[in-house]
């Protein structure tokens, strides 16, 4: 089940057009995302998004968001397990 959603460890949104977004990649075999939220360190909500094409861009209400480890959480509906998925981890943003 951890293969089925895909994570990168770190992003780089400095407009350099390499890793400027923070993308999360689906299994097939995960048709949707029920919700992705990402927090900072102190267990506020930064970013939400509910599609699977939606992307973090490393700020929050407008504001550029400094260098810093952050924590994601994505749930998503398994047909193949029939159950909800959670997952959890940090991501590196690196300007």
């Amino acid at each position: 089940p951890e293969d089925l959603i895909q994570v990168p460890s770190a992003f780089s949104p400095n407009n350099d057009g390499n890793n400027d977004v923070l993308e999360i990649f689906l299994n097939p075999a995960l048709p949707t995302i029920n919700s992705i939220k990402i927090f900072n360190r102190w267990g506020a909500i930064i970013y939400e998004g509910s599609n699977v094409g939606d992307t973090w861009d490393g700020t929050s209400n407008g504001k550029i968001l400094p260098n810093g480890v952050y924590i994601y959480m994505i749930e998503a509906d398994c047909p193949v397990l029939n159950n909800t998925m959670v997952k959890s981890g940090d991501i590196t943003l690196i300007r």
